[in-house]
């Protein structure tokens, strides 16, 4: 998502009805929650969820707003990306870009989207596919959306509404498992997702040092009763650290990071990350198919990232539980290390910025494009969409905040993107 210089806008602390639920909830166990679950309730509680409930989240007037919002050419490179896995899990690994994508044996392919946000990336990929390599290709196409949210799940079929009559099949599902037992086994499987695992819960960890962790958990002030009137009504939630130290269920996650830890050390850790990822190459290993992943991180641990957005303004992630945004920055690395475990047939990519990976997609050909077009017409590329352009390009922007991984078979190695410009 885009972290914009701060409006300098104060977030209005206010009483949301989540906020007052799990204020409820702590003070009735006595004890704190993992900010884990914390998080999951304030992004995807099924009445006052973030992401469930809130009618707009994503965009230039919402609290963040994402690659393909800004410019059409971002889902054109994924598209191009797309074609060209076809082509080399299909025909071997083609010698630059031919468009004879979805040509091989039945051509058939089951296409997998994780958080597909408005469903403009989707739209902007099939788009591409349709002018640069043929509307028949999308008859070819089984798609699946994993989404959990109703509001969501409504703006992607109104944006994909020009595609439907196209397309092999369409099918939204809400989890991972329900979405790939919908899909033949038959068909190679090509699995993309743009900022997914930067929002799924993420667990505190701090250590007191000789390899010893304790997990962050989310307290908050006493909810106001008949006994108690003068207790704030507004709940206000803190981090505190969990007296017990972390069970192994999260400890084994670490792997090789960090060795034993140090005190005062902090990790930001995601067993759904891990698990999504492993599911993932499970698939990948079973079926053929390549995924592509592009999120806020970095192949380095995770420790402090953290953060709320409020207006396109960062803020604290424990402020109006259902209100505010929340993401992380994954650990690619983390990542990688367990997909190795469990489907040591796959090559794991390294993570490439956001900026790299358009290059080498033909990015900028694409803009130089439409710069043509608009001069042709007899006027320069509007501003704004230049300042975007910089945006999605820029090493200090999210052109290098923003990266790029990919999963594939040993053989297939590189996947397209991630070897030679073009």
């Amino acid at each position: 998502m885009l972290r914009r210089v701060p409006l300098r806008l104060a977030v209005p602390l206010r009483r949301t009805a989540l906020g007052a639920l799990l204020q409820q909830q702590i003070h009735t166990a006595g004890k704190g929650v993992p900010f884990a679950e914390f998080m999951d309730q304030a992004m995807r509680h099924p009445e006052h969820g973030y992401f469930t409930t809130k009618a707009k989240v994503i965009g230039s007037d919402a609290d963040f707003i994402t690659a393909p919002e800004l410019l059409p050419e971002f889902g054109w490179c994924v598209g191009r990306w797309l074609a060209e896995a076809a082509v080399k899990v299909f025909n071997g690994d083609p010698h630059g870009w031919d468009g004879e994508a979805f040509d091989g044996p039945g051509g058939e392919v089951s296409l997998v989207e994780f958080g597909p946000g408005t469903g403009r990336l989707m739209a902007q990929l099939l788009m591409f596919l349709k002018y640069e390599v043929g509307v028949h290709c999308l008859a070819k196409i089984h798609l699946r959306m994993i989404e959990v949210s109703p509001v969501m799940i409504a703006q992607q079929k109104e944006m994909l509404r020009p595609f439907l009559p196209h397309l092999g099949s369409i099918q939204w599902r809400g989890d991972v498992h329900a979405g790939f037992e919908s899909l033949s086994d038959a068909a190679p499987t090509f699995i993309v997702s743009n900022e997914y695992f930067d929002v799924l819960p993420v667990h505190i960890l701090n250590c007191r040092g000789g390899g010893v962790w304790h997990e962050q958990v989310v307290s908050c002030t006493k909810p106001a009763t008949a006994a108690c009137p003068s207790s704030n009504p507004d709940p206000t939630f803190f981090l505190r650290e969990n007296a017990a130290p972390a069970g192994a269920d999260l400890t084994d996650l670490m792997l090789a990071r960090k060795d034993a830890g140090e005190a005062g050390d902090r990790m930001e850790l995601c067993p759904q990350a891990v698990r999504d990822m492993n599911l993932m190459a499970s698939r990948i290993e079973k079926t053929g198919g390549m995924v592509l992943a592009l999120d806020y991180g970095k192949d380095v641990p995770s420790e402090n990232t953290l953060q709320g957005m409020w207006r396109q303004e960062t803020c604290s992630p424990l402020l109006n539980p259902g209100e505010i945004d929340i993401s992380w920055h994954v650990d690619f690395d983390l990542l990688r290390q367990h997909v190795q475990r469990v489907a040591p047939s796959l090559a794991f990519t390294s993570a490439h910025t956001q900026q790299e990976f358009l290059a080498r997609m033909g990015f900028e050909q694409f803009v130089a494009l439409r710069r043509r077009q608009a001069e042709a017409d007899g006027a320069p590329l509007p501003s704004h969409l230049e300042r975007r352009y910089e945006l999605l390009m820029d090493p200090h922007q999210m052109g290098g905040h923003h990266r790029a991984v990919a999963l594939c078979s040993k053989e297939l190695y590189p996947p397209p993107g991630f070897g030679r410009v073009v």
